[in-house]
């Protein structure tokens, strides 16, 4: 999960869709153009294995649920790093709770409670109400598996009987441990989706240099970065252009009322701040662009992660840095939003007008003006 500090764009930009509206005759969420969800599986494919990395927030959540939707992908595996902003105990709960919800409680799920010793610690105030996830949840006696988080990854990747995409949306702890003790599951994974970075843009640490997740962890996202495995990194660059809409809980609230759909509107009401211009579907993108690639812009970059000192964490281009595929921006977000709905409803789900890019490009200016510091 990713923490941005765009306060004030989504309350502007909903003064904004609503004059849309109201020129357009409309009096709620708009159908949608017509679009097939890209992720429809024939009799013959086979889904794709997924193995997850995570620490469950409400983007976090969003994207698990996605990945247990969608019919072309399998979740193998579950894996939870201490430096999470759930931590092993909150987070192995809320995970069994979803997996219970869908009906998937044979999927192991394990963390890795030795925290490294150069790890930042998450901020008090993001963690302040980090119970409510279970809030929705059933109970479950589930029990996490009897090995650790990163080895769990290892014997995942090695018995599958193809290769993996590893899901990784936190900090990039177990992931690392994972590589550097089982070297052999590098041949293995066909690629790491990581959601953390920023490239080309702001990061949204307190002083902006950094991603929190990768400055959570800088030693473990430089070791991940030079692995040698393919890496598609959903930085911010991507992820700014897809915030939480204005059309949001309106449309949760006329789409098929699926377990899913259920538990999102929910944490609307656990977590206010999710429609108050403070959040991003983060790890929602990064778990779409699983299925759909095509959902994001893509370029190759050289970028290099920087371990230690005051720039830690920082993603930057460099010749002494190592290649991989970067999302750099969401040419068609509407799409998005309606896959990852949609896939969540299981079937189409309307929703409104989106901010043109000339809106958007304006209000996040008006971010970096007025944002408190």
């Amino acid at each position: 999960m990713s923490t941005s500090r765009s306060w004030i764009w989504l309350p502007v930009l909903a003064l904004i869709t609503s004059c849309t509206s109201q020129d357009t005759g409309a009096t709620g969420p708009q159908a949608s153009p017509a679009v097939t969800l890209t992720t429809v599986v024939s009799a013959e494919d086979e889904p794709i294995p997924v193995i997850v990395d995570y620490s469950p927030t409400v983007s976090d959540v969003g994207g698990l649920m996605y990945l247990l939707s969608n019919p072309a992908l399998e979740v193998r595996a579950i894996s939870l790093p201490v430096t999470g902003e759930a931590g092993c105990d909150l987070g192995l709960r809320v995970t069994f709770g979803v997996l219970a919800l869908f009906g998937r409680e044979e999927i192991p799920v394990a963390c890795d409670e030795e925290r490294p010793e150069f790890a930042h610690d998450w901020p008090a105030e993001f963690l302040a109400g980090h119970e409510n996830l279970l809030v929705g949840l059933p109970e479950t006696d589930a029990a996490p598996a009897s090995q650790s988080g990163p080895d769990l990854i290892a014997e995942a990747v090695l018995a599958s009987d193809r290769p993996v995409v590893l899901w990784a949306v936190a900090p990039l702890t177990n992931v690392a441990r994972a590589l550097e003790r089982h070297p052999q599951i590098g041949d293995g994974i066909e690629r790491i989706v990581v959601m953390g970075g920023a490239v080309d843009v702001p990061g949204n640490t307190f002083d902006q240099v950094a991603e929190w997740n990768l400055w959570i962890d800088a030693p473990a996202a430089a070791s991940v970065s030079s692995a040698g495995v393919p890496i598609t990194l959903v930085s911010l660059d991507a992820t700014n252009a897809v915030p939480v809409p204005v059309w949001y809980r309106s449309s949760l609230g006329s789409a098929e009322q699926t377990a899913a759909i259920g538990l999102l509107s929910t944490y609307l009401s656990s977590f206010p701040s999710v429609t108050s211009g403070f959040y991003f579907f983060w790890d929602e993108l990064a778990a779409a662009v699983i299925a759909d690639p095509s959902l994001v812009s893509t370029e190759r970059a050289t970028v290099r992660v920087v371990e230690d000192g005051p720039d830690a964490g920082k993603t930057i281009r460099s010749p002494d840095g190592h290649e991989l595929i970067l999302a750099t921006g969401v040419p068609q977000p509407d799409l998005f939003y309606h896959e990852f709905l949609s896939t969540l409803a299981r079937s189409p789900v309307s929703i409104g007008p989106s901010a043109t890019a000339e809106e958007q490009a304006y209000f996040e200016g008006l971010n970096e003006v007025l944002a408190p510091t």
